[in-house]
């Protein structure tokens, strides 16, 4: 595999029929990475879900159209998939935003960043030796 990190940026406005354009990007870096398919897919879904409720929780504040940044990096130990907004309420950067559910039992970590009047949420997925063990 190439050690280069790929970077893959996606600009998504607020329609949910877009939102799977970020799954197939996901599981391409994941592929390209050597992940098996069922941590490509499972890593893609929770990608997916994220997108999705950060789009409902800028609808809960008020928020109408705001778009997000999606970027999927893929490095020698890693892939991180990273879902920005530009403006907005900083209740979106909450570190609740995520319900714990089984779509991210393939997420190995979560980071909530908010940094002038952006929220980053960015999902990672460990690859190797790096990677967890299964959940429980």
């Amino acid at each position: 595999m190439n050690t280069d990190p790929v970077r893959s940026e996606l600009t998504l406005p607020n329609d949910p029929r877009l939102i799977p354009a970020v799954g197939a990007v996901v599981v391409h870096a994941a592929e390209r990475a050597g992940l098996a398919q069922a941590a490509q897919e499972g890593f893609a879904a929770a990608s997916i879900e994220a997108c999705r409720e950060r789009f409902s929780l800028i609808h809960k504040t008020g928020g109408a159209n705001v778009d997000l940044r999606v970027s999927v990096v893929d490095y020698p130990d890693r892939i991180e998939v990273s879902i920005e907004n530009a403006g907005g309420s900083a209740q979106l950067g909450d570190t609740k935003m995520l319900h714990l559910t089984q779509q991210y039992a393939m997420v190995d970590r979560v980071l909530h960043e908010t940094r002038n009047g952006r929220v980053r949420t960015t999902l990672i997925k460990y690859i190797g030796a790096h990677a967890s063990g299964p959940k429980e």
